[in-house]
């Protein structure tokens, strides 16, 4: 003996997709919660110079020309000398093409390299 399955009456089945409905409009109408690091930190623009702006479209030609990213780089981090930690790692992603994550680790080893070398 097979057992076979039935559907559900109609009027079930529309009162099961009707709680589906209200359970996603729960969710849409919900606000979001702000998303933040785990240190607690939130995140603040970057004020980018008329220095900066130059040194984005130098390394970005540097880049274009062949030069190897990590070069743009160490050049965009020499003639940003007193800028913050975020506004370098800011312009290497936008003049040498490099993610975040890149970008901070392009800085880190600039920064060791530069410390070895003193």
């Amino acid at each position: 003996m097979t057992h076979v399955k039935t559907p559900p009456p109609k009027d079930q089945k529309d009162q099961r997709s009707d709680d589906c409905k209200k359970k996603a409009e729960l969710k849409n109408t919900q606000k979001p919660q702000a998303k933040t690091r785990s240190r607690g930190r939130k995140s603040v623009p970057v004020e980018i110079t008329d220095g900066m702006k130059k040194c984005i479209s130098a390394s970005a030609k540097l880049v274009k020309d062949g030069c190897s990213k990590m070069d743009a780089a160490r050049e965009a981090y020499d003639q940003l000398s007193g800028y913050s930690r975020s506004q370098i790692i800011n312009v290497f992603m936008e003049g040498c093409s490099l993610s975040k994550a890149g970008a901070s680790t392009y800085y880190q080893s600039i920064k060791q390299a530069n410390a070895k070398a003193k």
